[in-house]
């Protein structure tokens, strides 16, 4: 999630680059957020870096103001780029990233370098001096519910999934329980093919003997 800078002037806000994990359960996990004053060609050079670092699956820039450039040039780099078009104001768009975190659905990782900073400004939204921390995070909230489930589940697989609602707290507890119950149905289905075999073929005399040659019953 990229919230751009319009000017380096310390007075202005941070160019903000933030990288999340998705979990096969749309949880978020923030793993590493970039926030300095940096000019329009160093923001280009930074965002290039940043894609070789951990190669994103997708990047979601804000495109009002200086977005559609940096889109533009992002882009003829080859760069996996979604433009993100606000249909809101920040504060009502931050509602959507408040939920999202009082329903255990977002993590910051706990060795952040910069943790301090980025919770100090969350909490203190909107009437922080900067907003371009809440603004990434609220940013988070609306691309990824868009964003295609990760290869780690089996869409083609009969079995049912876990309910992709829960938080990382309950998922252990979730798999643990649907493995529990596949090894018992598992279980009932060798017992029940054991025994059939003792128990040898169940046929009907009477059906059998109505498909060979000369076998009626009157």
């Amino acid at each position: 999630m990229i919230d751009l800078a319009a000017s380096q002037r310390t007075s202005a806000d941070f160019f903000c680059f933030e990288t999340w994990a998705i979990t096969p359960y749309k949880d978020a996990l923030l793993l590493y957020c970039v926030h300095d004053h940096l000019e329009f060609p160093e923001q280009q050079d930074k965002i290039l870096t940043e894609f070789l670092r951990f190669h994103h699956s997708v990047i979601a820039i804000d495109k009002p103001g200086m977005g559609l450039p940096m889109i533009q040039t992002c882009v003829r780099k080859g760069l996996p780029i979604k433009p993100f078009e606000p249909q809101a104001d920040k504060v009502v768009r931050s509602t959507t990233g408040s939920i999202y975190y009082s329903n255990g659905k977002a993590y910051h990782l706990k060795d952040l370098l910069n943790i301090a900073e980025i919770e100090k400004e969350l909490f203190t939204f909107p009437k922080a001096p900067h907003d371009d921390i809440a603004d990434c995070h609220a940013m988070m909230a609306l691309v990824v519910p868009q964003v295609l489930r990760p290869g780690v589940i089996d869409l083609d697989s009969d079995e049912t999934a876990l309910d992709t609602t829960l938080s990382i707290e309950h998922l252990k507890q979730a798999e643990a329980v649907t493995e529990e119950q596949k090894r018992i149905a598992e279980e009932e289905a060798k017992a029940q093919e054991q025994e059939l075999f003792k128990r040898g073929p169940q046929v009907s005399v009477f059906e059998w003997a109505e498909t060979h040659e000369g076998g009626s019953w009157e």
